[in-house]
């Protein structure tokens, strides 16, 4: 089965029916004859730009173009809540903007900032400048745990 099929199922089938859980699409996928796994479905959810509409009978749908967080403007207000909301600091100095934030918080804010600026055809406004030694243009500057582990 190809991708492309089994996204054209997956459209199909959450336009029928009011698909609460990946679980749920993979099961109904297999009914129509499509065997595939969670993982699979959930890249192709991603890809496809489905959201899931909340409240107690959530369920996932497909936004109109232009709305939704898959849309240039939906990526680019997620890393705008992302730099509202993180905990972080941002220094300036010789063309690059260094941010710091709390360990765990710098790969939300990179995944962020790369799906806004990646998948839209124009250049958007948070797209730095590369830096020596980062082809993204980020650098994570985190502090790192000082606990150590041992193994046995």
């Amino acid at each position: 089965m190809s991708k492309r099929k089994r996204q054209e199922a997956i459209l199909s089938l959450i336009g029928k029916h009011q698909i609460a859980t990946q679980e749920e699409l993979v099961d109904r996928l297999g009914r129509v004859g499509i065997n595939t796994t969670q993982a699979t479905v959930s890249r192709d959810i991603g890809e496809l730009g489905l959201v899931r509409v909340g409240g107690p009978e959530s369920h996932y749908v497909k936004p109109n173009d232009g709305l939704g967080a898959a849309s240039p403007a939906g990526r680019e207000d997620r890393l705008r809540r992302l730099l509202r909301d993180l905990p972080l600091t941002v220094r300036r100095g010789q063309g690059i903007a260094v941010l710091t934030t709390t360990p765990g918080s710098a790969s939300p804010l990179a995944s962020g900032r790369s799906r806004a600026t990646t998948r839209s055809s124009s250049r958007s406004p948070f797209t730095p400048a590369p830096t020596a030694g980062s082809p993204s243009g980020w650098r994570s500057s985190a502090p790192t745990s000082s606990r150590r582990t041992s193994t046995p």
